[in-house]
């Protein structure tokens, strides 16, 4: 595949500040579910993970394809994994109890997504991201 060395570099620019925005996210959810806020508050947190799952594993992704990394089916699937988990706690959480008045029952949705996401990223960073990256800088951008 055809690629500039530029455009590589600025799409790993862009990875590496969505996995900074990605931790913040997290970090304001957990904050959102320990202090008084609505549930519209914590869904729109939430929400803002969605960008993760969809423009985030795409340039991943993307990256992994044109540069030939050797376990692209793999950083699929890990990423297809987390798409599921994350949809699913996503759905109940915005479905759990419209007439539930008791925070910290709402909340239990929104904390699991969040602990689930700070694992998920712990593990997939350290293994399939470090893998790619290091890909990447070796055989292509030190070139």
């Amino acid at each position: 595949m055809e690629y500039k060395k530029e455009d590589l570099q600025l799409i790993f620019s862009n990875i590496e500040v969505q996995h900074k925005d990605i931790d913040e996210a997290v970090k304001n959810i957990y904050e959102a579910c320990t202090k008084p806020k609505d549930k519209e508050v914590i869904l729109k947190l939430i929400y803002t993970l969605d960008k993760y799952v969809t423009e985030h594993f795409k340039d991943e992704e993307y990256l992994a394809e044109i540069v030939g990394f050797p376990k692209l089916e793999y950083l699929k699937k890990d990423h297809e994994y987390f798409r599921a988990v994350y949809y699913r706690l996503r759905y109940h959480y915005n479905y759990y109890d419209e007439n539930a008045k008791d925070y910290k029952y709402i909340c239990m949705f929104a904390i699991h997504l969040a602990k689930t996401l700070e694992e998920w990223l712990k593990f997939h960073l350290k293994t399939l991201d470090r893998e790619l990256m290091e890909y990447l800088q070796e055989n292509i951008l030190k070139n």
